[in-house]
This record gives structure tokens, C-alpha cells and sequence, in this order.
């Protein structure tokens, strides 16, 4: 059994639960970059601790046990009730590793990452493994939508300017279609924030054909509208796509 320093109380302790400490350490496969976009979207590091934190609708927990179980930890998974009616009841599971926590924050996965978060560079995310950092940050901070008086759906993205920026950036690279980002004000919260908005069907299966295929882990929740308009599109010439126009600023 493995030991961890902790500086709170400057002991040495025995780790109840292991895990891959060398998980983040290079992202070298498809996998971890698309963990690392979900953690970099959706996760928790909390330097203070040494404790690695990711809270999901109990919708859910599959993804969750999947992350566990890519990561190879043995940590617990726990149950957590909602505490007002709007919530949602979810699921947490929290992965104490010292090691973990210093090659996030390394990656400019910090504490408090919010507002300042930034796409990560060549350095640490190589060009090959961005597709699955993409998909990652999406499926923790971005939907499609579906307004069903018109048929259309809607894409959208939201993080800080940079990350926007970084994510539209390979979209373009890859797909060739330009993508334009907006402020986004929250109506309770005097912060600002940014949001990729894509419209037009077409166009946004392109960009989900092209997450999506062949990926080897996906949540299903957001995978699922990918299989509908593959369904609806797919054999089509999608060319004609980018001449539909985004939503614009």
C-alpha cells in the first residue's frame, strides 16, 4: 500500500484507495485527452487537498464509473441528494492524489479555473489528441439543443474567451468551418463569460460526425443526438453545410 505525504497535519498516512498517479503525467492516447477536456470543462482540483473532485447528474454515474475505471482507481463512488427542487440528485467521486493534482495544475487545470481557463498548449495536449480534448470539454460544457417548432438544432460551448477561441481554432483547422463566439452575461452572477454558437443541422452533425466517429468513450446523453442526425444526414454531401451561417455576436 502506497503512502501520502499530507501537509495539513504533516504526517505520513496510508492511501486507502489507489489509482494510475501517472494518468495525466503525458497525454499520449485519445483517452486521456478526452478525460482531461471533461476534467478541464467539469472537474475540480482542489490544490488545498490534494484531491481531485467530479460531480455528475445521476444520469450520469456510467460516465463516472467509466472515468474511474480508465483512471484505475479505487476510490468510492458517492451519492448525493439534491438540495433544492431545480437540482438535480448526482453522483461525486473524489481522487486523492498529490501527483494528480500538480500535473493538472501543470496543464492549467487549477483551482478556481472558471474564468480564467485556457486551452492547453502543443506542449501538453499534441495536435492528434485535440479531436478528443474537444470532445471532452463539450461533453462537460456544452449541449445541443433541439427546437422542435423548427427542426433546428443548436450548438453551443460555453468557457472563458481563450478557451472558446482554442476550440474554435481546431474546428476550423479540421473542418474548415469558421465558428463565431459572444459574450454571455449570466443573469445572476455580474461575470462574463463566452459562447461558441453553431446553427444549422448540417453543419452541426459535421462537427459531431467528426467527434464522435470512432471515439472510444462518449456520454451518451450528448452521443445519442449524434446517432439522430447521423440517421437523418449521413451519405449526404455536407458541403453545401458551410454556407449556412453561425450565430453570430
Amino acid at each position: 500500500m502506497s503512502r501520502e505525504y499530507n501537509e495539513e497535519t504533516k504526517i505520513m498516512r496510508k492511501r486507502i484507495y489507489t489509482v494510475n498517479e501517472n494518468f495525466f503525467e503525458k497525454i499520449d492516447n485519445s483517452i486521456k485527452s478526452n478525460v482531461l477536456g471533461f476534467i478541464f470543462a467539469d472537474g475540480y482540483n482542489a490544490e488545498y487537498k490534494n484531491q481531485l473532485v467530479i460531480n455528475l447528474w445521476d444520469i450520469d454515474k456510467y460516465y463516472l464509473e467509466g472515468i474511474k475505471f480508465l483512471m484505475q482507481s479505487e476510490h468510492p463512488i458517492t451519492f448525493r441528494k439534491r438540495q433544492k427542487q431545480h437540482h438535480h440528485d448526482s453522483f461525486c467521486i473524489g481522487i486523492c492524489s498529490a501527483k494528480i493534482c500538480k500535473d493538472l495544475k501543470k496543464m492549467g487545470c487549477y483551482q478556481n479555473k472558471s474564468l480564467t481557463v485556457k486551452f492547453p498548449s502543443n506542449e501538453f495536449v499534441p495536435t492528434n489528441y485535440q479531436r478528443d480534448f474537444v470532445r471532452g470539454y463539450f461533453e462537460g460544457d456544452g449541449s445541443v439543443s433541439l427546437n422542435k417548432s423548427t427542426n433546428s438544432y443548436n450548438f453551443t460551448i460555453s468557457s472563458t474567451q481563450n478557451m472558446c477561441e482554442g476550440i474554435a481554432n481546431v474546428i476550423k483547422n479540421e473542418l474548415g468551418i469558421k465558428i463565431y463566439i459572444r459574450e454571455r452575461k449570466w443573469k445572476h452572477s455580474p461575470n462574463i463569460n463566452y459562447e461558441i454558437g453553431i446553427g444549422g443541422n448540417k453543419k452541426i452533425y459535421k462537427i459531431l460526425n467528426w467527434l464522435y466517429k470512432d471515439a472510444p468513450f462518449v456520454m451518451f446523453r450528448k452521443y445519442k443526438i449524434y446517432l439522430e442526425l447521423k440517421e437523418k444526414y449521413s451519405g449526404q454531401n455536407l458541403e453545401e453545410s458551410l454556407e449556412e451561417k453561425s450565430i453570430s455576436t
